[in-house]
């Protein structure tokens, strides 16, 4: 005997019912009719099957029906009771009641699972109260499935779920829209299909450790379209795990936060690069310098500052215009990158001015290597818009740590030894 009673019903479940019993089988309830919350219920006593669906026709579609009647009363409706049945099944959630030893219903009239329950009489209370609970469940989950629908569809988002084994099994049209991939392209296939060359794969090795600890993940990767093109993502990741614990899928939550990057990146390059160059500027000189310092071993010359002045520069600026000396000064720039190498650093402090700081550096004789490498770089003509422009450098240097170990005291320094030089070369 099930011991379920009305209150096993959460309210928010709680609707209101009508019962029909059909002729005399309401004899066959035991009194749980009478039982049944009186606010949640109401009882008609008709003489057909016929007669009870008319009676629910009428009914708002918000009421939950229940016809009680003998397999024989089913039996014995007109020809028009399925059609009927059906109809208000779709408007009022109909749910059928009924059953007793070997009767049948010929042309299979009421059909197990489609309209409703059968139940032998007679039934008890807890019986029926779970043919209630059984249909309220039902159509909330109905209604929660349509929901989560809509919801998933309509949001902004690309969206995609996986299953256990993180294989796709859903996506919806904001996905396709951002990666070009349809659901029959990509369904059975593990999303790391789509994934980048620039991500780390440490990044999905914490990715689901922490998952696999919280449950949920959130955080940047890159990814690549269906054409190609790669783009950064902001990923939110969850899991799907059920009452035993068990993780079911995952629902991932995918958006295109290129543009912020590229936003991003641009802010961080202006913060720390020359805008006219690209070469770094003082700020990021000083974090390369703080870098070279804490791996540098403590040689006399292990890290030389290399301060350079143009010879000519003005003149030439006076002389054909701002627009070719910012050309003169961009090549300049090119030409240090490519002499000083990808270990050193080439920077601009602005003007004419540049620094150019050498690591690793293991006597002096090496670094005058490095200040001639650069004056022969910066001599060499530059040809823009048919005008050849010829320039010289001078060239100051300090060395850490014997030098000094601040940054700045090594800049002064360098740029008073070329002050010298300049001032010695033009009193030649």
């Amino acid at each position: 005997m099930n011991t379920f009673s009305p209150n096993d019903l959460p309210k928010a479940q709680r609707v209101h019912m009508c019962i029909y019993t059909v002729g005399g089988s309401h004899r066959y309830s035991g009194g749980f009719v009478e039982d049944l919350p009186g606010e949640d219920v109401e009882v008609y006593r008709t003489s057909s099957v016929d007669h009870s669906i008319d009676l629910i026709k009428i009914k708002t579609k918000n009421q939950c029906h229940m016809i009680f009647a003998s397999l024989s009363d089913f039996a014995s409706a007109s020809t028009s009771l399925q059609k009927n049945l059906e109809t208000i099944r779709k408007r009022a959630g109909v749910v059928l009641v009924a059953g007793r030893g070997g009767e049948r219903i010929n042309g299979e009239v009421l059909i197990h699972g489609h309209y409703g329950n059968m139940l032998p009489l007679p039934f008890d209370y807890g019986e029926v109260l779970q043919c209630i609970r059984r249909e309220l469940e039902f159509r909330i989950l109905k209604s929660l499935a349509h929901f989560t629908n809509a919801l998933l569809a309509g949001l902004g988002d690309a969206v995609m779920i996986t299953d256990a084994d993180d294989s796709i099994v859903w996506i919806n049209d904001h996905f396709t829209t951002l990666t070009g991939y349809e659901l029959r392209e990509v369904r059975g296939k593990r999303p790391n299909f789509m994934r980048a060359g620039k991500n780390q794969d440490s990044v999905f090795e914490e990715m689901w450790r922490v998952i696999k600890d919280v449950g949920v993940w959130r955080g940047e990767i890159w990814n690549r379209k269906k054409t190609g093109e790669v783009y950064a993502e902001w990923l939110s990741v969850c899991a799907l795990v059920g009452s035993t614990g068990k993780t079911s899928g995952y629902v991932s939550i995918l958006a295109d936060i290129t543009e912020r990057k590229i936003r991003e990146e641009n802010l961080t390059r202006q913060a720390f690069h020359d805008v006219l160059t690209g070469l770094p500027n003082r700020l990021l000189l000083e974090d390369r310098f703080q870098l070279a310092v804490a791996t540098s071993p403590r040689r006399a010359a292990s890290i030389a500052v290399l301060f350079i002045d143009l010879d000519g520069f003005k003149v030439a600026n006076d002389t054909y215009g701002h627009a070719l000396g910012d050309q003169v000064l961009i090549q300049i720039a090119e030409r240090l990158i490519g002499t000083v190498g990808p270990k050193n650093t080439a920077s601009r402090l602005g003007g004419d001015e540049f620094v150019c700081l050498f690591v690793e550096q293991k006597t002096v004789n090496e670094v005058y290597e490095k200040v001639a490498a650069v004056k022969d770089s910066i001599s060499k003509p530059y040809r823009i818009d048919g005008v050849s422009v010829q320039l010289n450098c001078s060239i100051g240097v300090s060395l850490f740590p014997k030098d000094g170990k601040i940054l700045s005291k090594l800049i002064s320094l360098a740029d008073e030894r070329m002050y010298r030089e300049k001032l010695s070369r033009a009193l030649r």
